[in-house]
Order: C-alpha cells, then sequence, then structure tokens
C-alpha cells in the first residue's frame, strides 16, 4: 500500500550556500533571499515578470536566473505566508532552524526590514520569523533537501525533521514543545 504524502504550510529555504548566513538572519528574527536586490517583488505581476525582469539583468540563460529563480522569487512573495513554516537548511541533509513566519514579505528599502544597510548579505528581500528551534540536526539518509534555495516541505519530510530533533535532543523539553507547535502549525492536508 502507497504511503499517502500531504501538502502542508512549511517550506525548505537555504540561508546561503553552507548556511553562510543562519547567524545573521538569526540573529535578525528574518529569512530572506537575493534576487533582484534593487526591486521591490511585490511590483511583478506574475512568474513570467519576475523571470523577463531577471533575464534582463543578468541575461537569458544565465544559471540561476531563470525560470527557477522566478518561480522562488514569486512564491517567497506570494504563497509564503505568516503562521507558515521555515527549515533552515545547509546542504542537503542538515537542518540549522526551524521557524514560524510571523510577517509579511518586505523589500529591502522598506523601514521595518530588519537587514536593511546589513553590509554581511545581499539578501535583503525577508519576511519576518520566530526561530523555534534554532539547533543544528542531520537528516539521515541521501538528499534529503533539493538544491532550490526555497522549496515546499511534505508531511514524510516534516516527520523526518521531527523525528531527527527528538532524536538528537531526547531530554530538550523546550524542543519537544517547539516541534509540537511546528506539527500544529503545517495544517497538512492530503494532495490533489
Amino acid at each position: 500500500m502507497q504511503k499517502t504524502v500531504l501538502k502542508s504550510n512549511a517550506w525548505k529555504i537555504s540561508p546561503g550556500k553552507n548556511a553562510e548566513d543562519w547567524d545573521v538572519f538569526r540573529t535578525n528574527g528574518c529569512i530572506g533571499i537575493g534576487w533582484l536586490t534593487d526591486y521591490d517583488y511585490t511590483d511583478f505581476k506574475n512568474i513570467g515578470d519576475v523571470m523577463a525582469t531577471l533575464e534582463a539583468e543578468h541575461g537569458v540563460g544565465t544559471p540561476g536566473f531563470g525560470k527557477g529563480g522566478a518561480e522562488m522569487v514569486w512564491t517567497f512573495t506570494n504563497e509564503l505566508h505568516p503562521g507558515h513554516i521555515v527549515v533552515a537548511n545547509k546542504g542537503y541533509n542538515d537542518i540549522v532552524g526551524v521557524g514560524l513566519v510571523t510577517g509579511d514579505y518586505l523589500p529591502p528599502d522598506n523601514q521595518d526590514n530588519p537587514m536593511q544597510g546589513d553590509e554581511t548579505t545581499h539578501r535583503h528581500h525577508v519576511r519576518a520569523v520566530d526561530w523555534l528551534v534554532a539547533k543544528p540536526v542531520h537528516i539521515p539518509g541521501s538528499r534529503f533537501s533539493v538544491q532550490r534555495t526555497l522549496g515546499h516541505l511534505d508531511s514524510n519530510q516534516i516527520s523526518l525533521i521531527v523525528e531527527a530533533y527528538l532524536n538528537s535532543y531526547p531530554e530538550d523539553a523546550g524542543i519537544r514543545l517547539q516541534l509540537d507547535r511546528l506539527v500544529a502549525a503545517t495544517d497538512c492536508r492530503a494532495s490533489p
């Protein structure tokens, strides 16, 4: 019998290569991406608009600045919402933090953007996040997460994350409490 995979409102997001920006995002209570640093993503009407701008800025066919990049910009702006879960990854099998999105998209020049003026990263398009768990964990197996900066997590992946944290920190009641919040907030529902 095939196991049912449920969609959730949880997302894997990379805070840079090898989680290079994890500390700055954790400290500032946010998560961010860095395409098109001089734009407000809410000005884009659709993924095609984003893609046309990426191609105009970086050239047609430039790796990382095509359809996949356009989809991630659109998703970060329009499909990620307050109350959703973000899981910050490091590489394919390590998680550095789990948080609850607490705010709407903030462009780089927004006065409420905690990354405004920060020179340690180019990822200034942000969403506020309450980092519920800020401890690292390894997910066993091969390639738990995709290479993409931003990707949807399903119910099976959420279960693996929870299991890895419980196995790595069995005596940490705080993590157990936060993981309960994670599971409650994922709002899993059957895929069509």
